[in-house]
């Protein structure tokens, strides 16, 4: 089921501060053929998907594959499961995209112009500078015109949600509470702590640590042991549910407050205090009511899409050329 997510992430698919690219991996995408047909602009120029006059060729389905598989290790890259996987997804994202510029040109919308180009803009701007953009646009190799492209697609679909939403019920009161009746154990929350921590990288400063912490302010611990870059000034690790993090349970049954630890994290170890308990509850209907009136809000917004998806689908022909799809396979070398 398409959510409200799909949405969300439409400008970020366009907003990259670096290149996804593996260092040094680089993925070729062949298309397996006969004699000269290898080469030649024909069988690049074949269309592989068209709904009505919208088309992806060959070339242009083997270059988004190669985007998508650059981000893999060489063997998964290579994976055939994987490979199908990336396939499909091209192939239901361009579905997408061409039955959401289908409806654009039937309703007679048209793109506020000023307002998308302050869009493109403010995406843009978030660099340090036109170099760093455009270096960023090279290493994902887009050009300037498809990067613009995929925002004003980003942009029709944005116009698209806003129509579906006029056809949403409003939301009553009764609606929450019968939501909320139906789903109680969604909304009861467990025991949970606050908790500071110290990141060191040697498991031998524990103890000098644990006997400084007695009369030395946690704070002033962390400026002088800490190897966080920057140092956190009031070192806040942040809120822990009970059975959330299996290794940090320990946590839960210590009642002093004293340092615990030292326990191994990804980059080193660390050293907890508890600052703050949460005693188990249920969340009240007033506590969550705003929230609960989100959740049935992208519920139904998500059941109005499927059906205006289901709809576009049922008028329009999809053609695929499956044989052309299969055919491409990939290879990869260490630069």
């Amino acid at each position: 089921m398409l959510t409200r997510n799909w949405l969300n992430n439409l400008f970020k698919k366009y907003d990259f501060k670096k290149s996804l690219a593996t260092a040094g991996l680089f993925c070729f995408v062949v298309f397996i053929a006969t004699g000269c047909d290898l080469f030649s602009k024909r069988i690049f120029s074949k269309t592989v998907v068209q709904i009505q006059d919208q088309k992806m060729t060959l070339q242009s389905f083997s270059q988004k594959l190669a985007q998508k598989l650059k981000n893999l290790d060489p063997l998964s890259a290579k994976d055939p499961a994987v490979v199908k996987k990336f396939k499909d997804r091209i192939i239901s994202d361009f579905i997408l995209d061409s039955l959401v510029d289908i409806w654009f040109s039937e309703s007679k919308l048209t793109v506020d112009e000023k307002n998308f180009d302050e869009q493109v803009s403010s995406v843009s701007k978030k660099y340090p500078s036109d170099s760093a953009f455009r270096t960023s646009l090279a290493e994902e190799d887009l050009s300037y015109d498809a990067w613009v492209g995929g925002l004003r697609l980003a942009y029709k679909r944005q116009l698209l949600f806003k129509e579906l939403q006029k056809k949403i019920d409003p939301i009553s009161e009764a609606d929450i509470k019968s939501y909320y009746e139906s789903n109680k154990n969604k909304y009861f929350q467990k025991e949970s702590i606050l908790v500071k921590s110290i990141l060191i990288s040697d498991e031998g400063q524990a103890d000098v640590i644990k006997k400084l912490s007695k009369k030395t302010a946690f704070e002033k611990l962390i400026q002088d042991y800490s190897v966080e870059n920057p140092k956190p000034q009031d070192g806040i690790f942040g809120w822990i549910e009970r059975d959330a993090v299996a290794d940090l349970d320990v946590l839960f049954t210590n009642k002093r407050a004293e340092l615990i630890g030292p326990l191994k994290v990804g980059e080193g170890f660390r050293l907890f205090k508890v600052a703050q308990r949460k005693p188990a509850r249920q969340r009240t209907l007033e506590d969550v009511s705003a929230q609960i009136k989100n959740e049935i809000f992208s519920l139904r917004e998500t059941a109005r899409f499927s059906a205006w998806l289901d709809e576009q689908i049922k008028r329009y022909t999809v053609y695929k050329n499956t044989v052309a799809i299969e055919a491409i396979s990939v290879e990869t070398r260490e630069d």
